[in-house]
């Protein structure tokens, strides 16, 4: 509506600016039923012009939103896609580089998440993938950025933290998993494996980070999974 106002105004400037410019005089002695003849196109017209112009400007930019939410999201999760997370990534490390600030990169996998899939089904996957996506979410701050690699790996970049306040934040995670329990499910126990990658100023590119947490990862599975361990 504040649109459609704006753009009522302008059009009405837009006339009288034009009439002065041009010196076409407006007769307002006319019969009335010129008058009446006049309305529709005086008044309705540019009105209901004006209101159909809002109306496609605003579900163009609605269409457009939902565009650039799909390109940027996971559709199960409603959380970054990889390709943006990485994305994310390369800018927060080079941030990070520039100004010395802390941040620290998680990489978390679902335990046996294939056996899961094999003896419950692939939705009773998606439920699990769905449930930690959740569990992050109201877990971790609104300011850490989550990611859905693929399959049932997720990322994690958190902002302005060291890495002792990022394996506190995931023990909480993994003290809420072994209280949840899925839906339509409740005997399925869900378990993660998480890898913790301080940001190490030695390192020049921001896959040598993600690469550092891949290793922490490998370790916690390793070391027996539903763990999390910190890159050496």
């Amino acid at each position: 509506p504040r649109l459609f106002v704006a753009g009522l105004v302008l059009m009405v400037v837009s006339c009288l600016v034009t009439l002065e410019l041009t010196g076409i005089t407006v007769s307002f002695n006319s019969a009335p039923l010129e008058w009446w003849l006049s309305l529709p196109i005086i008044v309705i017209y540019p009105l209901l012009f004006g209101w159909v112009s809002y109306q496609t400007a605003t579900k163009l930019a609605e269409h457009k939103r939902r565009l650039q939410v799909m390109s940027t999201r996971d559709g199960m999760t409603g959380v970054y896609n990889r390709r943006h997370w990485e994305t994310m990534l390369r800018n927060e490390f080079d941030n990070c580089r520039r100004h010395n600030r802390d941040a620290t990169l998680l990489i978390i996998d679902i335990d046996h998440f294939k056996s899961i899939n094999d003896t419950w089904g692939h939705d009773v996957g998606d439920e699990a993938i769905v449930a930690l996506t959740r569990q992050l979410q109201i877990t971790l701050r609104g300011s850490d950025v989550i990611g859905r690699f693929g399959g049932d790996e997720f990322a994690v970049i958190m902002s302005g933290t060291p890495a002792e306040s990022a394996i506190t934040a995931m023990l909480r995670v993994h003290e809420g998993l072994n209280t949840l329990r899925l839906p339509n499910t409740p005997q399925v126990t869900l378990r993660i494996s998480v890898g913790v990658a301080p940001l190490n100023p030695q390192m020049s590119h921001y896959r040598e980070w993600l690469k550092s947490a891949d290793l922490a990862l490998y370790k916690a599975k390793k070391a027996g999974r539903n763990r999390t361990e910190v890159a050496a």
